[in-house]
């Protein structure tokens, strides 16, 4: 359900640039999109470490914020 849209909103298929404003703006949202720039520039950049260190940021960001939530919800009680 899920897998397509973030696939073609990653920029994987289409590139960004050929999207509308306002759903470039929602391809920002996905983890997806930055995974697909953190491998462009590791292929083809390489050497490009601000947009390197951005990308792993924001994939950071949503990895602490998903580890969070499962710890929250899985946490155990003991009552």
């Amino acid at each position: 359900m899920f897998l397509l849209p973030s696939i073609v909103l990653s920029g994987y298929i289409f590139p960004l640039s050929s999207l509308p404003a306002p759903i470039r703006v929602i391809s920002q949202i996905l983890p997806a999109t930055h995974f697909m720039g953190l491998l462009k520039t590791l292929f083809l950049a390489g050497d490009n470490w601000a947009m390197f260190a951005r990308n792993c940021s924001v994939l950071a960001f949503y990895a602490f914020i998903l580890i969070a939530a499962s710890r929250r919800s899985l946490r155990k009680r003991l009552l």
